[in-house]
């Protein structure tokens, strides 16, 4: 799958609050999730945010989003940041194709890909050096899949924005990870995820789940603006 920028998109989006619209428009909810694979679309208001913030802060190579989804957060960052190029991975074939109509319908203004493949291989030469932005499966499925994801952005990137549980054990498990693998861990940013119930256990209408983006760079790696460095 491949999907080529036009040039002629118009003006990025002035404010977050038009990336948001400009995300619900072009991005897809997940209608028929897979259970074991964790498949929930990033809520918009987390993805414009954390897109936001980072914004005009191109990365030296590419994007990378691993398990993109329907790519709600490839595109937020692929419009704000305009990188070289923007790749996703996903696993499942129907999302990845929505994934790439959302970056055809967003106009990232850049080359983009969306390759159909399994993160724990990814179809990927290591060292990419990318910008790995991701919202992966939080291992309550299928144990130990989050930190298969996590291995690979080791392998594939030099700075890693990841949602995962806001749980001091998940700040401390990525924290001994990350020095393993030679980056360190720079921050995080708390949100609350709203779930809509998507799948057949789903009781309520809609369920907060307290997350938080942890920031992961490489270490040796040029500092970066403040923004990367997410708190609070």
């Amino acid at each position: 799958m491949n999907s080529k920028g036009t040039g002629s998109c118009g003006e990025p989006p002035g404010s977050k609050k038009e990336l948001e619209i400009l995300l619900e428009a072009a991005s897809e909810e997940i209608r028929t999730p897979n259970e074991r694979l964790e498949q929930y679309a990033t809520p918009t208001p987390i993805a414009a945010d954390l897109a936001w913030m980072h914004r005009g802060n191109r990365p030296r190579g590419p994007l990378l989003d691993l398990g993109c989804g329907t790519g709600r957060l490839l595109t937020a960052f692929a419009i704000t940041l305009r990188p070289r190029f923007s790749v996703g991975v996903e696993l499942d074939a129907r999302l990845a194709r929505a994934c790439l109509e959302s970056l055809r319908l967003s106009c990232t203004w850049a080359d983009a890909d969306v390759v159909v493949g399994d993160v724990r291989s990814p179809p990927l030469r290591e060292g990419l050096g990318a910008l790995v932005v991701m919202n992966p499966p939080f291992g309550t499925r299928m144990r130990g899949l989050d930190r298969a994801f996590f291995e690979a952005a080791f392998t594939l990137g030099s700075r890693i924005l990841a949602l995962h549980y806001d749980d001091p054990g998940v700040e401390n498990y990525l924290s001994r990870l990350a020095s393993r693998k030679g980056f360190r861990l720079l921050g995080r940013r708390r949100y609350s995820m709203a779930l809509r119930p998507t799948l057949p256990h789903h009781r309520s209408r809609k369920r907060l789940v307290p997350v938080a983006v942890y920031v992961l760079a490489r270490r040796g790696r040029p500092p970066a603006r403040e923004a990367d460095e997410v708190a609070g």
